[in-house]
């Protein structure tokens, strides 16, 4: 029976189950190109002197071996597009994703991009892809190839269409502004006129107010004949009361009268004597 490590033993077989598909891209050495499949596992690679002499020699030329390891980057990821989505809009990420699925590519840390974005923002830069950002959902790509002679007429007239709006938008936007300007002048020119400014009346002590109503001579007359009127009127019924009264009545009252007159006369004479 054969040991474990031997091929096609059930050690090699967990080994390569293990080994298939990503591990964390911290634990890749790139000068290596070595995968490890923990911290500790990667912690001996960079202490073993295969991972030291390539060091050394990464350090002699550190700006080569970025700059190189960028072009293979982009030289690959192109490569990538133009096989899988040649005439496809699809997002960034997306993309990425299917692109790091191989096990040995050049990783992005090695490279000058240090951010998917900032790597997006450089093919649309570049023309290489046509770029367009959307809320909640991040970068849209589509790749640009340049072998089909109507990749850069399409690329044209996007971009004159995204002018056509910008142009369209700013004409509006200064319409606006011509409109807004005109309905203040046009508000100021007819604004009503200032109200006139109030005084306040403070009352004064002028004394008690006597009012005299003057009356025509035609008033005057009027109102004399209607009191000779009434005064008639009342004399005539006084005097019909009295003729209405019996004789006896008369009479006594009459007596009454004289004999009280005499009374009095009698008195005055009296008191004339005493003095």
């Amino acid at each position: 029976m054969g040991k474990g490590n031997d091929v096609g033993g059930l050690k090699a077989i967990a080994k390569g189950i293990k080994a298939k598909g990503l591990q964390k891209l911290r634990w890749y050495c790139q000068a290596c190109e070595k995968q490890c499949r923990d911290e500790n596992g990667f912690q001996n690679h960079c202490e073993s002197a295969s991972h030291l002499r390539a060091m050394a020699n990464l350090r002699s030329n550190p700006g080569g071996a970025i700059q190189q390891y960028s072009e293979e980057f982009l030289r690959s990821f192109l490569a990538h597009l133009r096989h899988a989505h040649r005439h496809t809009r699809l997002l960034a990420n997306h993309a990425y994703n299917e692109f790091i699925g191989d096990r040995h590519h050049v990783h992005m840390n090695s490279t000058r991009w240090t951010t998917l974005s900032e790597f997006v923002q450089y093919l649309g830069k570049e023309g290489l892809c046509t770029i367009d950002y959307v809320e909640e959902k991040g970068w849209y790509i589509k790749y640009v190839d340049h072998a089909d002679p109507f990749a850069n007429l399409n690329v044209n007239v996007d971009r004159a269409k995204k002018e056509t709006v910008a142009e369209t938008e700013a004409r509006e936007a200064r319409q606006l502004a011509l409109q807004v300007q005109r309905a203040r002048t046009e508000g100021a020119a007819a604004a009503p006129p200032p109200l006139p400014s109030v005084t306040k009346i403070v009352p004064t002590d002028v004394g008690p107010v006597r009012m005299q109503l003057a009356t025509s001579a035609g008033t005057a007359a009027t109102t004399s004949a209607s009191a000779a009127a009434r005064t008639a009127v009342t004399n005539a019924f006084l005097a019909a009361d009295e003729a209405d009264d019996d004789a006896p009545s008369r009479k006594r009252a009459r007596a009454h009268s004289g004999g009280a007159l005499a009374a009095i006369m009698r008195e005055e004479e009296e008191e004339a004597r005493r003095k």
